[in-house]
């Protein structure tokens, strides 16, 4: 009797042995699964946060990243409005994270999250004032991204995280990254884009055609030249950087120009520079 009480209890020791392992092995399992979809989740979320903020992107092409608490505050509308008056074309941008990892029981997690949108790529909307009257409100340039430390808060419901909140805890001490396509004075004028002067051409010089430039901050940047002077107008043909032009007047920050393969049409001053 002794040596059958002592059999049981060695297998029920190894048992529970085995079935303590594979729970720690299982709920390492859930848990690791589980921070990588945090993980990628973050990455998909804030990026489409900021195609939101930056891009005018519509919140329900992007509804399926947030919670309805988090579509319901102000937190992304406030900085929307900043960017209201810009057609942004794309932007530059890098995350850190810290804090990513969950129980497989937790359904509510906060993230430390590191954004920096080093580089915004556009050019005003005159549909929506002149470019005189943006300079004159000082709103011409886009404004420069705030790089900021946040606490993300993020839910799990039906199978997913989402973002349930994106809370500014300071600053991010984030520097842009060097490129050798890029000088540090074009990644100083990606950060805080300054529009070089586009004077209005005196009476006896509208009579006169003058000669000129396409330049960008960017090296490779192609300009567009389109049929009237604003974005809505089609494109006649894309210009290279350091392209030759022939401008024939000025129109609301917009030169008529003649390209050099022979097509006339218009230019956004800020690409422009007098030889």
């Amino acid at each position: 009797m002794d040596k059958f009480k002592l059999a049981l209890k060695y297998i029920f020791t190894r048992l529970l042995i085995v079935l303590i392992l594979v729970g720690l092995v299982t709920g390492a399992f859930f848990s690791s699964m589980k921070t990588s979809n945090i993980y990628f989740l973050l990455n998909d979320a804030l990026k489409a946060r900021l195609d939101i903020i930056l891009l005018g992107t519509a919140v329900e092409d992007k509804s399926g990243f947030f919670s309805y608490d988090y579509l319901n505050n102000a937190e992304y509308s406030n900085m929307r409005s900043k960017y209201s008056l810009y057609k942004i074309t794309n932007y530059g941008h890098k995350y850190e994270y810290s804090n990513l990892f969950v129980w497989p029981w937790q359904r509510k997690k906060t993230v430390t999250v590191k954004e920096a949108v080093y580089a915004i790529n556009g050019e005003f909307d005159t549909s929506q004032m002149t470019k005189a009257e943006a300079m004159a409100l000082d709103v011409y340039n886009i404004p420069q991204w705030q790089a900021s430390v946040y606490k993300v808060k993020l839910v799990y419901e039906n199978g997913t995280w989402l973002i349930d909140g994106v809370i500014r805890k300071g600053d991010y001490d984030y520097e842009a990254p060097k490129t050798p396509d890029l000088t540090q004075e074009e990644i100083e004028a990606l950060r805080t884009p300054t529009p070089a002067p586009t004077p209005t051409l005196a009476p006896e010089q509208n009579k006169g055609d003058r000669p000129a430039t396409i330049s960008s901050a960017i090296r490779g940047d192609k300009i567009n030249l389109r049929e009237g002077p604003a974005t809505e107008y089609d494109i006649l043909e894309v210009l290279d950087n350091g392209a030759k032009i022939t401008v024939k007047e000025e129109s609301d920050g917009w030169y008529l120009v003649v390209s050099q393969s022979g097509n006339t049409g218009y230019v956004s001053g800020y690409y422009v520079q007098f030889d």
